[in-house]
This record gives C-alpha cells, sequence and structure tokens, in this order.
C-alpha cells in the first residue's frame, strides 16, 4: 500500500460504496452475469477528481466519470470495471493499524476530507480583544469506528480527541478543539481536499 491508496481507503469508507450484483444476460437467456460497482459521493468537483486521479493513476485506460447525482444533491463518481473494484475491495481488507504512520496520516486525511469539517470559533473576549480556538470535527453514526481514529490520532501522532454524541441524532462527533491539537493535525497529516486544506492554512499561515 502507498500513500495514495492508504488516502483512497479512508476517503471509501467515509464517502465510497461498493455494489456487486446478479443481472441476466440478454444473449444467453437463462443466464446471469456479475455485475460491479464503486461509487463515492461529494458535493465538491475537486475532491472527487482527487479520487478519479488515484484510480486513473493505477489504471490508466479505464474511463471513469464524475456526474450529477439522480436527486441533484451533489456530485458522484462511478467505475464498474470488475478490476477496479477487486483492487478498492482488496485494499479495504489491510489492517491499516499495521502500516507505517506515513500511511496511517493519509488515511486519516482521506477520511477527514470525506467527513471533516474545519472551522473556527470565539473562545473568549478579553478587554474587547477577541480570541480563537480552531477546531476540527467528524461526524459519524459508527462511534466504534471513531474510536478506532481517536486511539490512532493519541498513539500514532500524539494528537488527543474528544467523542460526543450528536445532540438528538444517532451520531456520534470527533473533535480537535484546540488550536495546538489542530496545528498538530495540519502538520502531521493535513487534508487534500483544497476548500479544507486552504481553510487549515489560513488558520496556521506560519506552521
Amino acid at each position: 500500500m502507498n500513500k495514495d491508496e492508504a488516502y483512497l481507503v479512508g476517503y471509501t469508507i467515509g464517502d465510497g460504496s461498493l455494489y456487486s450484483y446478479d443481472h441476466p444476460f440478454s444473449l444467453e437467456p437463462g443466464k446471469t452475469l456479475r455485475g460491479y460497482e464503486l461509487c463515492w459521493g461529494d458535493k465538491d468537483r475537486q475532491q472527487l477528481e482527487i479520487i478519479e486521479g488515484i484510480i486513473k493513476k493505477r489504471f490508466p485506460t479505464i474511463n471513469t466519470r464524475i456526474r450529477v447525482r439522480k436527486n441533484n444533491k451533489g456530485l458522484v463518481l462511478k467505475c464498474t470495471k470488475k478490476i477496479v473494484f477487486n483492487y478498492v475491495e482488496n485494499l479495504l481488507e489491510q489492517d491499516i493499524k499495521k502500516e507505517p504512520n506515513e500511511l496511517i496520516a493519509s488515511y486519516i486525511s482521506g477520511f477527514c476530507d470525506a467527513e471533516a469539517d474545519v472551522s473556527r470559533t470565539t473562545s473568549t473576549v478579553v478587554k474587547g480583544k477577541k480570541y480563537y480556538k480552531s477546531r476540527i470535527q467528524i461526524t459519524q453514526k459508527d462511534k466504534n469506528f471513531l474510536l478506532t481514529i481517536k486511539t490512532l490520532l493519541k498513539e500514532k501522532f500524539s494528537i488527543d480527541s474528544t467523542i460526543h454524541k450528536k445532540w438528538n441524532q444517532e451520531a456520534y462527533i470527533l473533535c480537535l478543539t484546540c488550536n495546538k491539537r489542530v496545528s498538530s493535525f495540519k502538520q502531521q497529516i493535513h487534508f487534500r481536499n483544497p476548500t479544507k486544506k486552504d481553510k487549515l492554512n489560513s488558520l496556521f499561515p506560519g506552521v
């Protein structure tokens, strides 16, 4: 596994899906064929172009296409090639926790490009001057998966985080809630998504 592949795994877990299915073979009645489909969704075309670039780098002759979803809610990148399906499925089956830290960083980066938000909030006001606190948060229904990310952040990169239940919803939020933690995330992990990357860079321009 390389950095791009680790990133692809993280993003696929966050905003991807794999399907395999049987369908009739029109030229031979009674015979069925196996179909394969990979989908990655996002509202940001640049994000899907990152994923498309990783796939095309590994499979230069494979055609992919970014389309508007049928419900007009965002975009989707689809691929129906068995070779790509098997490739991604094999990557997903590997244990990322056993990989070097640089690959784990890419994996977390991919997942955060899919699921994380970065923001700045007012921490306090002293004598009319505002002091700000940076924050990265990830929302997920699977608390156990967030616990895995929390453990990787702490054990591999010494970044502390917290997890709490989202109010009135069946979901959980992992938070990095101070400038030191968010700055450390930038230095060791960072985003690839241009919008999120630029926003984080603007919060810590000298880091």
